[in-house]
């Protein structure tokens, strides 16, 4: 069950960081920064949260 969690964290993160790409892209209302440090903290907390469940070790 930790190893599907896992997996579906690192998905959210990939989903995640296309939007925020697609977003600067189109240029939408938000700031660039914006975009960057909370699209970017938030692609880091998802996929090291799902490095951590898929690791067996544990």
């Amino acid at each position: 069950m930790r190893e599907q969690l896992g997996k579906y964290c690192i998905d959210l993160s990939k989903l995640v960081f296309g939007g925020a790409v697609l977003s600067s892209i189109m240029k939408e209302d938000v700031s660039l920064l914006w975009i960057i440090l909370l699209g970017g903290s938030v692609v880091s907390i998802l996929a090291v949260a799902g490095f951590l469940l898929i690791n067996k070790k544990n």
